[in-house]
């Protein structure tokens, strides 16, 4: 559950909340958001070299647990329609499951976006969808029938990608 810190006016202002008043007067003054993106680091199983972000398996930064909390307090303050969670990436860090957990209290829709690449990993099955929804049985065949190869081969030809 996400701390309710109302009203927001009295509030002393978290880590986060400063930064945006920095970078952006607006912001928090707005009534409401279409999307919310939060960039959870720039730690990357790949390294592609038109990505914007310079992101790659040696990049270290990372958001913390306890900036994704003061951000997704921030976003429910502005009921946002959608949580766009991006990175690197997002299924190598370490708070994913917690975040969609919690963005689910926070915006009516949420997208994780990532190369899929990394879910083909040992190590990173916690986060492969588990639910007997279309998407999961999607996700499994496309596991069982492509093993990750020619999927992973074609989207670093495509984009010029080093694992």
């Amino acid at each position: 559950m996400i701390p309710d810190r109302s009203p927001r006016i009295s509030a002393p202002l978290n880590e986060f909340e400063r930064l945006v008043d920095e970078n952006c007067v607006s912001a928090r003054r707005a009534e409401c958001l279409a999307t919310v993106m939060l960039n959870v680091g720039l730690r990357c199983n790949l390294s592609c070299e038109l990505c914007h972000q310079s992101c790659s398996p040696d990049r270290p930064e990372t958001m913390s647990r306890g900036v994704m909390l003061d951000a997704l307090q921030f976003a429910a303050d502005l009921h946002p329609e959608m949580l766009d969670v991006t990175g690197g990436e997002p299924t190598m860090w370490p708070h994913l499951r917690e975040l969609v957990q919690l963005g689910r209290e926070v915006a009516k829709r949420m997208r994780v976006r990532t190369n899929l690449d990394a879910l083909l990993l040992p190590e990173h099955a916690s986060v492969r969808p588990r639910s007997p929804s279309t998407r999961s049985r999607s996700w499994r065949r496309f596991l069982r029938h492509s093993k990750g190869a020619r999927s992973a081969v074609a989207s670093r030809l495509w984009c010029g990608c080093r694992s």
